[in-house]
């Protein structure tokens, strides 16, 4: 087993790369989730998928913002090193 995948965190650059493709996965459930809130055929249905939209939109800004701190603390680091 490669050190990097025994330690996928083991850098700040690692863990951006992890938030890059966490970013790419909440895209695409949304849009997965956008297409059920258009088949969706009963109130309750249509509530439980814009409640799961909502919690998405919540996760990806998030996410949005995490990435940016790692990209801060990426430069940051790059600076005092």
């Amino acid at each position: 087993m490669s050190s990097k995948v025994a330690h996928p965190f083991a850098s700040i650059e690692s863990a951006l790369e992890f938030i890059v493709l966490l970013q790419g996965a909440i895209a695409e459930a949304s849009d997965e989730v956008r297409g059920k809130l258009r088949n969706a055929s009963t109130e309750g249905q249509i509530k439980d998928v814009k409640l799961a939209l909502f919690r998405l939109h919540q996760l990806s800004f998030t996410v949005n913002n995490t990435r940016d701190i790692l990209s801060d603390l990426s430069l940051l680091h790059d600076r005092i090193t």
